[in-house]
């Protein structure tokens, strides 16, 4: 408990002045609050990621050894939802980083000794900041916000517990997500050069526990979650190639006066930064807070949907108010202040939410509720039946269909679909697999590791809707796992929603040969040999020094591939190149769920024949001018 007499002795200013700093920070510890709970819903990919690590922790999958994502292994905890002890855990987890916040900003209104007309922009920073602490549901944005307002703290009021406490968090959020990971690191980066350029050899102090202790939270993270070094060495490749191939896997572009927007919003940062009088100030903050801005913005423009989007300017406005805790606003630079933050409203609030949700963020009445419905849910027991109940009206259908369900009973099964939360309620016996979502298997490694786990783990049964992400092609987004789906798995049931797979008695092959390559053009065609059985291809296109910078600043534009038939038809999907390297069905290529029962039936005969393929789009002059194609056919 807090001494809050004692706290308030070491504030200057009257009563009044002491009950708004009071109030003040009630508001500030209620919208940052990081209380969770997730209902278990069947819309869309967002609730499937979080069903899935939930269930897959509730059943003893660990990452690096059974699932890979860009969250880290305490992910869970701040998106939890009642499955085994999740909920129970997660609660404990959040109450404790909710008070380690709440201690946090009570040092920063009443210890600190900043004017309260800095802590007013600060508070009004962190409620247009709202929605960055809500999106997905997710707190991993809370813990780092938290760390940066300590480095600040340290920076111009000094305090080594302050110090060490914000170097422990550091450590601990890459272990809930590596992202956010990367910008704490970024802003500790920033806040030791300008230590070096300020103390020069007097900031080894500094530097030695920068390099001592979020490395030694980090470890002793992973050695109490992850079950090897292998598990360890999984867990870094895979988080790396979930990260790097997000530029060129899941953009999405958007309006172009967005871009003019967020580039203005830094200029406008960069005017604030040059009103203060005293020196260093601006120097500090351009270190700190310049690089995870440009991280956020290149992360927010690479896919530019609405959470994306909003985020950017989320943490534009956040950053204002971490600059308002120390900045000089007197006088004229009060009102040049101002007129930088009056826009914020508009783009974090009102830019693409409706206003009830932007209301429920900055107001803190969806931290409420989120509290609310983490206690009725962890009262009334984490069993199917009774979240089910709970949930009532907004309980989802069931995943399968009748027929399907009888067929399954109680052996494994596992979905290849964009989403299956519902499963849960079908009482399933549900497996998972190392990416948890097929979609996100972009680049070969990722979707190796799910090739890897359907040949040597895959279920008795797999269920697919032929349902995609993005206006892909169903089959060449994951090539590699549909490869080894087509040696194990033969067509069971086809539905009007799905399809069921089931294991074969013998695999229908057990290696590729190859028969032929060549060069072919970027644009160009790629030709299939007229075979009346399976036959496979491969490409390799390699990016130009101009591709590969694109793809480490900014976002790849897409890539295109037209499938064309032997009966004239066509179809344009979105291609994702890298994974094409591995060998790609031919003549065969399914591109709808009867299709795809028609090829994996147990003596396949389909009536389609697949006789070109197209690639191009305007991600095409960003590889080199020709690219190699191979042949391959299935060898018993």
């Amino acid at each position: 408990m807090f001494d809050w007499a004692r706290l308030s002795s070491k504030v200057p200013g009257g009563r009044a002045e002491r009950l708004a700093r009071g109030l003040l920070l009630v508001y500030v510890v209620l919208v940052a609050s990081p209380m969770r709970y997730w209902l278990i819903r069947n819309e869309g990919p967002d609730y499937t990621f979080v069903f899935g690590l939930n269930y897959g922790a509730a059943h003893g999958l660990a990452f690096g050894r059974d699932l890979v994502w860009t969250n880290g292994p305490l992910g869970f905890l701040t998106f939890p939802q009642n499955i085994g002890h999740n909920l129970a855990h997660a609660l404990v987890f959040q109450a404790c980083a909710w008070a380690l916040l709440a201690a946090i900003f009570a040092g920063l209104f009443f210890r600190a000794g900043i004017p309260l007309r800095n802590l007013v922009l600060f508070s009004l920073a962190v409620g247009l900041a709202s929605p960055l602490f809500w999106y997905n549901f997710q707190t991993d944005s809370v813990f780092w916000a938290g760390a940066l307002t300590l480095l600040i703290l340290v920076r111009f009021s000094g305090g080594r517990v302050r110090y060490v406490t914000a170097l422990a968090i550091i450590g601990v959020v890459p272990l809930i997500k590596l992202t956010s990971g990367m910008y704490a690191a970024l802003a500790l980066c920033g806040f030791l050069v300008d230590r070096v350029i300020l103390l020069r050899w007097k900031a080894w102090r500094e530097a030695a526990l920068a390099a001592v202790v979020p490395l030694a939270s980090v470890a002793v993270g992973l050695w109490l979650t992850l079950p090897s070094l292998d598990a360890f060495r999984r867990y870094l490749r895979g988080s790396w190639n979930v990260v790097s191939g997000h530029s060129a896997a899941v953009v999405k572009a958007g309006p172009a006066l967005e871009l003019a927007a967020a580039i203005a919003t830094l200029a406008a940062i960069g005017f604030l930064l040059w009103l203060p009088a005293k020196p260093g100030i601006a120097r500090f903050f351009i270190l700190f807070l310049g690089p995870p801005l440009l991280l956020a913005m290149k992360h927010a423009f690479v896919r530019q949907d609405d959470p994306h989007i909003v985020n950017f300017f989320c943490f534009a406005a956040l950053a204002v108010g971490l600059i308002a805790l120390y900045a000089d606003f007197a006088g004229w630079r009060k009102y040049a202040a101002l007129a930088v933050m009056l826009p914020l409203p508009i783009i974090c609030l009102a830019g693409k939410q409706p206003y009830q949700v932007a209301l429920g963020d900055a107001s803190g009445l969806r931290a409420v509720r989120a509290m609310w419905l983490a206690w009725r849910s962890a009262t009334a027991g984490g069993t199917p039946a009774r979240e089910k109940a709970l949930m009532g009206s907004q309980a989802p259908g069931p995943s399968v269909e009748p027929e399907i369900r009888t067929i399954l009973k109680d052996s494994p099964v596992a979905f290849l679909s964009l989403q299956y939360s519902a499963a849960y309620f079908d009482n399933l016996n549900l497996q998972i697999y190392p990416t948890v979502q097929r979609f996100l298997g972009y680049t070969p490694y990722l979707d190796g590791l799910d090739a890897e786990w359907v040949r040597t783990k895959g279920p008795r049964f797999l269920i697919f809707d032929g349902t995609v992400l993005d206006d892909r092609h169903p089959w060449a987004e994951t090539p590699a796992m549909w490869a080894e789906v087509y040696r194990d798995y033969q067509t069971r049931l086809l539905t009007t929603r799905n399809l069921l797979l089931e294991r074969r008695p013998n695999p229908r092959f057990t290696r590729f040969e190859m028969v032929g390559s060549a060069q072919i053009d970027n644009p160009g065609e790629l030709v299939l040999p007229p075979e009346e059985t399976a036959s496979f291809w491969s490409l390799t296109c390699r990016m130009t020094d101009a591709g590969s910078l694109r793809k480490q600043l900014f976002r790849m534009p897409k890539m295109t591939m037209t499938v064309y038939t032997d009966d004239g038809r066509r179809q344009t999907y979105r291609s994702i190149t890298d994974v094409l390297t591995t060998p790609v069905m031919g003549t065969w290529l399914p591109g709808s769920l009867p299709e795809f029962a028609a090829v994996l039936e147990p003596d396949p005969a389909p009536r389609f024949r697949i006789r070109k393929l197209l690639f191009g789009g305007p991600g095409a002059s960003f590889y080199q001018s020709t690219c190699e194609a191979r042949w391959f056919r299935p060898v018993k």
